[in-house]
């Protein structure tokens, strides 16, 4: 809401001239997503925003499918995208055209690389410190874990895993992940 002071100091509320469109790109259908387009539905309605949630429909949810929507978005009835990108690496170029256009978040899943305006989820380097610190009070005298990933397709779910193996193995923030399945 927009304020203006009038000579009594007491706010005046002037109505938007303006409503602010956001289309939210979802990753997959799955109950995670549920929660997140929740919130942002509570959002919008709090910020009086319009938002157009894309969520994947059932065998539909590859990066190529995410990609295919986000090429064909219309730009010019938005003001802003958030998007958890399923091949951010493919899809950064793309990323960056939207952020030349509009105010573009990721969110969950990140393209670092992109000129997206923000980035909204884990810190994989803290996250990664702090489960090896838990699995080791939970287990001070070593034992067998299982590990679980919701997708191992995505990079940020393969960013995790790796980075707790590699905490566990005494890797430091500065060592580069590697998979020791290979």
């Amino acid at each position: 809401t927009n304020y203006f002071r009038n000579a009594s100091e007491e706010p005046t509320v002037v109505a938007r001239t303006k409503t602010t469109k956001i289309a939210l790109f979802a990753a997959h259908a799955d109950p995670f997503w549920d929660i997140v387009v929740a919130g942002a539905h509570e959002a919008a309605d709090e910020f009086n925003a319009v938002l157009d949630v894309r969520m994947p429909e059932e065998g539909e949810e590859g990066a190529v499918s995410q990609t295919n929507s986000l090429v064909n978005l219309r730009t010019a009835d938005f003001d802003g995208v958030a998007i958890s990108p399923r091949a951010p690496k493919e899809q950064t170029r793309l990323i960056s055209s939207l952020a030349s256009k509009l105010y573009v978040v990721t969110l969950d899943s990140d393209a670092p690389q992109s000129g997206r305006h923000m980035y909204v989820g884990t810190n994989n380097s803290a996250a990664r410190r702090l489960c090896a610190e838990l699995i080791g009070r939970a287990l001070p005298d070593g034992g067998k874990i299982a590990l679980f990933i919701g997708d191992n397709e995505r990079q940020n779910a393969q960013q995790r895993r790796l980075a707790i193996i590699n905490a566990l193995k005494g890797a430091g923030d500065e060592d580069e992940i590697s998979d020791p399945a290979v």
